[in-house]
């Protein structure tokens, strides 16, 4: 008797949010080195919460964005309420789903499409046991049930695969796929730009020690405290400067407390386009996320791909696998202002320091590219496919 073995070309789709700037890289490479056909649903093609432009001409991948209704929640989640989904699956029949996220009608109707086909089905994300901004018990339970009833599970890093372990997920189902920026982009710029370095300073105005936040402005970010530990630095420490990249909603309160407070040097620069940031990253001397909940904070792979010592909180999932407290930053209590001063105080106090910490986040940084993301997502793909 022959065996028959099946050449036939398998079929994935992905489910996530937005046509996120950071994923499109990481998404062309999957469509270029999978061996298995890659199609990409987005819920949205932006959210108006937030301001990223949508490189839509940099998309190398089969992707469609569905139709559908979106709006804010109480807590600052955009929730989407899409059409169609279930008809694209059913059509395109695919053998496996993977789902980014859990808080999306979307991402119930994908899970339910796969289980009653007996399909292969995967949740992938940065979610920790830390972010503070859904607790509710319910939503839990139903997170259990969704990882009891799948294939597999891609965390962000070690703090994800730890949450997808609390919920239930085996060891053996659990493959980490290292959370990426746009590594090539920013390193290249790094190297273009650091011979410019004090050109763009001086151009920008800012003093000699320099210390950077990009993020939102939003109240799980942290920055009330960053504030306090750069009010009582200023006092001791002669020209230094924060800049602080983005908007939200409590902008003006932040505003009012540098006014309220004289603090000198607090540059409020807005929200920066993934093109115009390296001049504030070759511009900056320290980076800082001050998070109270953060899945991840992408803005730590960037800041070290230009060689900057980071600060971060023990909030963040980043922290758990790219800053190693004391080698290349300093990893603080969330919403503890006195820690935050100290370690910003070490680093300005020490430029030495500052050098040597910049040039070991180089170092880290190099191996999470969306190269190894994509590597690290189809392997997992497979051995799913494979069980």
């Amino acid at each position: 008797m022959t065996l028959l073995i099946s050449t036939k070309r398998r079929k994935v789709a992905l489910i996530t949010n937005i046509i996120a700037p950071y994923r499109i890289p990481a998404f062309n490479k999957v469509s270029e080195l999978a061996p298995f056909d890659f199609d990409v649903y987005f819920m949205a093609e932006n959210e108006s919460n937030r301001e990223w432009k949508v490189y839509k001409e940099k998309i190398r991948f089969n992707y469609k964005v569905l139709k559908g209704l979106h709006f804010v929640s109480k807590n600052e989640r955009m929730i989407h309420i899409n059409f169609g989904l279930t008809y694209y699956l059913t059509k395109k029949n695919y053998d496996l789903i993977a789902i980014g996220g859990w808080n999306q009608p979307c991402s119930y109707e994908a899970f339910l499409w796969a289980k009653l086909r007996r399909k292969k089905v995967l949740f992938f994300g940065e979610s920790t046991l830390r972010d503070k901004r859904a607790d509710n018990s319910i939503y839990e339970k139903i997170k259990q049930f969704l990882v009891k009833h799948s294939d597999g599970f891609i965390p962000a890093g070690n703090a994800a695969k730890e949450y997808y372990k609390y919920l239930g997920a085996p060891d053996e189902k659990i493959f980490i796929a290292p959370f990426c920026a746009d590594h090539h982009f920013f390193y290249n710029e790094y190297l273009r730009l650091k011979p410019l370095r004090e050109e763009i300073k001086k151009k920008k105005g800012y003093q000699a020690i320099t210390i950077l936040y990009s993020g939102r402005f939003v109240w799980y970010k942290g920055i009330p405290y960053l504030l306090e530990a750069y009010n009582r630095l200023q006092k001791e420490i002669d020209d230094i400067a924060l800049i602080l990249l983005g908007d939200g909603p409590e902008k003006k309160k932040y505003e009012d407390y540098v006014k309220n407070n004289n603090l000198k040097n607090v540059f409020f620069e807005g929200f920066i386009q993934q093109e115009s940031l390296p001049e504030y990253y070759i511009a900056s001397d320290i980076f800082v996320l001050p998070s109270l909940s953060e899945t991840w904070g992408l803005v730590i792979n960037e800041a070290m791909a230009f060689g900057l010592p980071v600060i971060s909180t023990d909030a963040a999932g980043a922290s758990y696998d790219l800053v190693k407290n004391g080698i290349n930053g300093f990893v603080v209590k969330a919403g503890d202002s006195k820690e935050l001063y100290t370690a910003l105080k070490i680093l300005c106090e020490n430029p030495d320091l500052r050098i040597r910490m910049g040039e070991n986040s180089l170092g880290i940084i190099k191996e999470y590219t969306p190269e190894n993301w994509a590597k690290k997502f189809i392997f997992a793909i497979n051995k799913i496919l494979e069980n």
